[in-house]
């Protein structure tokens, strides 16, 4: 699909099948543009699950007041070890920033 004049004849049956299910849910234009920028080679999709985790740690380490760790535990509904784990991680990126 080198020519972008190309793209404008096809249809989502024209695509693999593969691709069919991402055509109907990004529209068929995001489509493409994928496929032009990765198509052939592998292409990683990160699962919800990783992202709001992501938000919920960031949420936790900005309401962390030093001694809130049980609370936060409860409202999260993580153990208060994985809580330390969160603050200790971001405590480690922090150092790492201020290190660059």
């Amino acid at each position: 699909m080198k020519n972008k004049n190309m793209a404008e004849g096809i249809r989502i049956e024209d695509l693999p099948a593969a691709m069919r299910d991402v055509a109907r849910r990004i529209g068929l234009d995001a489509c493409l543009e994928l496929i032009r920028h990765y198509g052939g080679g592998p292409l990683y999709v990160a699962a919800p699950s990783g992202l709001e985790r992501s938000l919920r740690d960031r949420e936790i380490c900005a309401r962390f007041d030093g001694a809130n760790h049980k609370a936060l535990a409860r409202e999260f509904g993580v153990t208060v070890a994985r809580i330390y784990q969160i603050i200790d991680a971001r405590e480690a990126n922090q150092c790492k920033k201020q290190q660059k």
